[in-house]
């Protein structure tokens, strides 16, 4: 392969290769020629693979399994997002009564899938729906108004509204929102940081929307608002990266907001839960490493928190939700989900029972009512809310999920696992294989984890999941550090300078997998996504001895560089920025394309990436492969590929067909690696 401008420069003191930086421009002609010739070696590898038109019909029903992911409650309605059923988008549904029906249909805005709704936001009166829609998975939003009394948008539109937090009005006659600046206001680069809150009023221009917060200083912050249901405060909370919050409370006053800082909170990280009259109630985790919940008196002077729940060794939250007078918990108790309600006292009360719930993801509470929303999932069961009444305990799903004859869930055997890592840490794993397994014979298997950012990651449910354990894998997530599956020590533990402790905790798992006689290395094939592709970036090539193959998705893998590229420096406190000598001294020691070396004999990988990727640059993707293809030569039999797809971004709003494509790319490699061969016949 030609190393045409390539580079070699002295950074901190350290002589850095950078023989493939000419693929960072994806405007370059020749990245397009290049690109064009690895989808060629991509295709010509993977379509020729037998059984893939049998994978196709095998996954694609699992595809249209109906699933909710994503509900709110407004007035006397939920809403929620429904997946599934057929249709290349979910559509926004809303129940209330006997009163329901379609709130909002994406594919009635652009029919081919390529339009998504990235996030929405009813009104407190159930009329309107706030939302953003983005086109090939850019998550570059534009914000629009739903009228459901006539369902349609009503003329105004908002653009710049990339994950834009909104905030109705008690009356429903506007709402706060954030936004970004207008290209061409700020310097180049700089429009993808520091949002500003705006109000905006139905009917009234947007140029007429005048912002409502003092100017966010951090480049990395992201902002959050809430206005209390009862019209009397308003709540910014900025987000300083994963690191801290800075939390402003003011009056909802006609003409102006006077915010003061809840100073007793800063250096923590904290999220409003709702409000109790002029009690402000939060979840923070100052002072508190596993969280716990305090009360600011938001008409007193000081602004002092104080207690109401504390978690003590045992109880992790995750996040909290107020129903009425109750107070439930999304916890974790020994890493296993724990929902708690408790008194506005804090006194406990009783516990949510969910059952088969391996991994709860999502919690909304009904300010009106005892009731609240709560989303669950395993490896082997789809992801679905259930709309729960706290003083019965009834319980009923959003939606009715109906899944492939062929395949029983209570056939599949999920456990947990304690691993113990490089430091002698324990790790919690979760792993579901087929009752029917041979314990004594080494299975096909494969290992998938995250390990960042505080998000819990566990048995989480995947639609080619169930196929591979009816085919005889086995499917392992461990809970590595850098989530949040202990609380924040946990996450910090697994962040900057201590994010080797990630690698060891994945590749102990690895260890341990093969130890106990699950499968052995030529049956291994691990995978990951966005920070879990730089995890197994990490791990192939620091043991690449352990697996036979590897799927990393829209990769963080040039980590000298990482924080130049579309958000990247948002995730500085996270990761540590390569200006910082310090920091640069980790991130290059473990930074996956400054790892690869020549002759060492790589898993077979695919690496997948998209060209409309709004958070992670596919510059990491074009240029590990390369360095792979280079490191390793011709090898037909174990290939470096490359897939990278237009028209589609980061994962969030690509339409359902085409995930099924990338999932048959996807599974046939990992198939044909392992051992796994299917028939079309």
């Amino acid at each position: 392969m030609n190393q045409q401008g390539g580079v070699s420069e002295t950074l901190h003191g350290v002589e850095v290769a950078d023989p493939w930086r000419w693929l960072e421009n994806g405007e370059d002609p020749r990245v397009a020629e290049w690109e064009e010739s690895q989808d060629k070696r991509t295709r010509a590898a993977l379509d020729q693979l037998p059984g893939r038109n049998a994978l196709r019909e095998m996954l694609g029903p699992w595809f249209e399994v109906t699933s909710v992911v994503n509900a709110k409650t407004d007035g006397d309605r939920v809403f929620f997002e429904l997946r599934g059923g057929g249709r290349n988008q979910p559509r926004i549904m809303y129940r209330g009564g006997v009163d329901e029906g379609v709130a909002l249909d994406p594919l009635e805005l652009r029919s081919d899938g390529q339009l998504a709704v990235d996030w929405w936001y009813p009104s407190p009166d159930g009329r309107f729906l706030a939302y953003g829609t983005s086109l090939d998975g850019s998550e570059l939003s534009t914000l629009r108004i739903r009228d459901l009394a006539n369902n349609e948008d009503l003329h105004e539109t908002i653009p710049h509204t990339r994950a834009s937090s909104v905030a109705w009005l008690p009356d429903s006659d506007g709402f706060v929102y954030t936004r970004y600046p207008t290209p061409g206001s700020v310097p180049e680069g700089e429009q993808q940081f520091r949002p500003s809150a705006c109000l905006h009023v139905l009917g009234s221009p947007v140029s007429d929307d005048a912002e409502v917060f003092p100017e966010m200083t951090g480049r990395g912050d992201m902002l959050r608002i809430t206005i209390d249901p009862a019209g009397r405060w308003v709540v910014a909370t900025i987000h300083h990266g994963w690191t801290s919050t800075t939390v402003y409370v003011s009056r909802l006053l006609p003409d102006s907001l006077e915010f003061r800082v809840v100073s007793a909170l800063e250096g923590a990280n904290s999220s409003g839960i709702g409000f109790d009259g002029d009690l402000l109630l939060v979840l923070t985790d100052h002072d508190a490493p596993n969280g716990k919940i305090v009360a600011v008196d938001l008409a007193g002077e000081a602004l002092k928190p104080e207690q109401i729940v504390e978690t003590g060794e045992e109880l992790v939250i995750e996040s909290a939700a107020l129903a009425l007078d109750r107070l439930v918990i999304r916890g974790l108790r020994r890493g296993q989900p724990y929902c708690p309600v408790h008194a506005i006292t804090g006194e406990l009360l009783s516990l949510l029972e969910l059952p088969n719930a391996d991994h709860v993801f999502a919690l909304t509470g009904d300010v009106r009512r005892r009731r609240v929303l709560v989303g669950y999932e395993s490896f082997v069961r789809p992801p679905m809310v259930h709309e729960i009444d706290i003083d019965s305990g009834e319980s009923r799903p959003l939606a009715v999920t109906h899944l492939p004859d062929e395949f029983d869930p209570d056939d599949c055997v999920v456990t947990r696992a304690e691993v113990a890592s490089r430091d002698g840490t324990k790790v919690p794993m979760a792993l579901a294989h087929h009752r029917d397994r041979n314990p004594d014979q080494p299975s096909p298997a494969f290992l998938t984890g995250y390990g960042g950012f505080a998000i819990t990651r566990g048995a989480e449910f995947y639609p080619a999941i169930p196929a591979f354990l009816a085919a005889g894998g086995v499917i392992a997530g461990p809970g590595l550090r850098g989530g949040y599956e202990f609380g924040e020590r946990w996450h910090r533990d697994g962040k900057l300078e201590r994010k080797q402790n990630v690698f060891d905790d994945f590749i102990a798992s690895v260890e341990w997998l093969i130890g106990e006689g699950y499968t052995t290395p030529a049956r291994l094939a691990i995978g990951g996504g966005s920070n879990g592709g730089l995890l197994v970036g990490a791990a192939m090539t620091q043991r690449p001895d352990l697996f036979r193959a590897v799927w990393c998705a829209v990769p963080l893998l040039d980590m000298v560089r990482f924080h130049l590229f579309r958000i990247g420096h948002l995730w500085v406190s996270e990761y540590g920025s390569p200006d910082d000598p310090e920091a640069f001294r980790y991130l290059h020691a473990y930074s996956p394309y400054h790892r690869v070396n020549d002759g060492v004999d790589y898993p077979a990988v695919l690496v997948t990436a998209a060209a409309s990727d709004a958070r992670v640059d596919p510059m990491h993707a074009r240029k590990m492969v390369a360095r792979l293809q280079e490191a390793v030569g011709e090898r037909p039999d174990r290939p470096i590929l490359l897939r990278m797809e237009t028209g589609a971004g980061h994962g969030a709003g690509k339409s359902t067909a085409r995930k099924v494509e990338e999932a048959v790319d996807q599974w046939s490699f990992l198939r044909w690696q392992l051992g796994m061969q299917t028939d079309d016949s």
